[in-house]
């Protein structure tokens, strides 16, 4: 789990403390503007989709000041203020963590949101009396506001994708020295242990699940194969029970995972069914075959920090110590889209859902695709799959309109393409189903304000 370092001495913040402005932040408004220090690893796809999803969230406001305020009308409130940016590369150390503290006491932020993974930083940052907000970091630190993924809940999202599959067996690799990753691994266990007991109170129709972990060593940005790795993790991946599903904590992992198992002549996905996690589409797409992968929603992540940074400006709540955001959807690629069970007319009818979604299908065109006896078929699907065709049916489509609400799609459009004879069809079953409408879903994804036509 992540730790929490406990504050210590930097002789690095005593050094330039008198360098630093102590501006309130009730102060800020005489400056016409909020400056904001963007603190992040730019090598990372993750921190990129951060900037991304904090450039959505504040561009409405600032565009809203742009047209509404004049030199002689300025805004009352801070919160109402615009945010100009600067951005600074994350994790320095050195000579460029100095660096990084002399550009900080120029620019003069009234706010900073970053990773902050020195002690040093934290302690210089400390002496502002600007709010900070820590953006996935290992180190929570108690004194900043944290933004972060909700990684156990990543680990359910890819257990679930592999439970819905009809898998048995399951593995997980990545590195344990990470906080990240032994939540993700504990996210993955819990939900296969709270599947597998369900199933255990029904009359046993399977064996119970099997796990197993790898630890492979830290892997650096950018880095797809580790190759010292690919022998251990290649013996490995041959005393797997098969067919296996195995998460790997990050994409990185991910290639790793495939580059072992093809030197080692095993197939996937029909030996080794492969997800990992950051949807990074150039590592994905590289890899052979293509990577599915859960995206950690990270634009979310960037809108919740100006969210929060509106709220911190104005002093109006009090903030909790740490929010978490929940993961996005799992992109499916061929690396786990297979079906592992031993029907072949559950097969079928799996596969032909995932191929004709779009539409508009229903249990009766399915079965006229799948010609079996419906009372058979349904019982051996629920018995395999743990549902029923109809909620297959209402899942898939689900998800995929899902993906879609992350597009520019009008709701009429996506109606179109996922079988709805109308977007209102489309937002009375999306209400059913999830308790939001689409525009209200679209705003949880850090989509802004939801004016996108209907």
């Amino acid at each position: 789990m992540p730790h929490r370092a406990a504050p210590r001495a930097s002789v690095l913040s005593a050094g330039r403390k008198s360098k630093v402005d102590m501006r309130s932040v009730e102060a800020v408004s005489k400056s016409k503007a909020v400056r904001v220090a963007l603190v992040l690893p730019l090598e990372h796809f993750y921190a990129r989709g951060i900037l991304l999803g904090i450039q959505k969230a504040i561009y409405p406001h600032n565009l809203s000041v742009a047209l509404e305020w004049s030199a002689a009308q300025l805004p009352k409130k801070v919160s109402e203020l615009p945010w100009v940016f600067s951005i600074h590369g994350g994790s320095p150390r050195g000579k460029a963590l100095e660096q990084l503290c002399d550009d900080l006491s120029r620019w003069k932020p009234d706010m900073v949101i970053g990773r902050i993974e020195d002690a040093e930083l934290a302690e210089f940052l400390r002496g502002f009396k600007a709010p900070v907000i820590e953006i996935y970091s290992e180190k929570r630190w108690d004194y900043f506001v944290t933004v972060d993924l909700d990684d156990q809940a990543v680990g359910v999202a890819a257990a679930s994708h592999f439970i819905n599959r009809g898998f048995r067996h399951f593995a997980f690799l990545g590195s344990f020295q990470y906080g990240f990753v032994q939540d993700r691994a504990k996210g993955f266990q819990s939900q296969l242990t709270r599947v597998d007991a369900a199933e255990d109170a029904e009359p046993p129709e399977h064996s119970s699940f099997t796990y197993h972990e790898f630890n492979c060593h830290s892997i650096t940005p950018n880095t797809t194969v580790e190759y010292d790795q690919l022998g251990a993790v290649g013996d490995w991946l041959e005393s797997l029970p098969k067919p296996v599903a195995i998460m790997a904590a990050r994409d990185s992992w991910g290639l790793l995972v495939a580059h072992a198992a093809f030197e080692r002549g095993i197939h996937i996905p029909e030996e080794v069914a492969l997800l990992a996690v950051d949807n990074d589409p150039v590592l994905c797409e590289y890899c052979s075959p293509p990577l599915s992968s859960v995206n950690q929603n990270p634009t979310r992540v960037g809108a919740e920090a100006v969210r929060l940074g509106h709220l911190l400006l104005e002093k109006s709540a009090p903030m909790p110590p740490a929010v978490l955001v929940e993961p996005g959807e799992v992109s499916v690629r061929l690396s786990s889209d297979i079906l592992a069970v031993p029907d072949a007319a559950v097969a079928a009818a799996f596969r032909y859902i995932r191929d004709n979604i779009r539409a508009g299908i229903n249990v009766k065109t399915l079965l006229q695709a799948v010609p079996v006896n419906r009372r058979k078929l349904e019982r051996d699907f629920r018995r395999l799959l743990g549902r029923s065709l109809q909620d297959e049916i209402h899942r898939v489509r689900l998800q995929l309109i899902k993906r879609m609400l992350t597009t520019e799609m009008s709701v009429r459009a996506i109606a179109a393409a996922t079988g709805f004879s109308s977007a209102q069809y489309l937002s009375t079953f999306f209400y059913g189903e999830t308790g939001l409408t689409p525009r209200e879903y679209r705003c949880q994804q850090g989509g802004g304000k939801a004016s996108r036509p209907k």
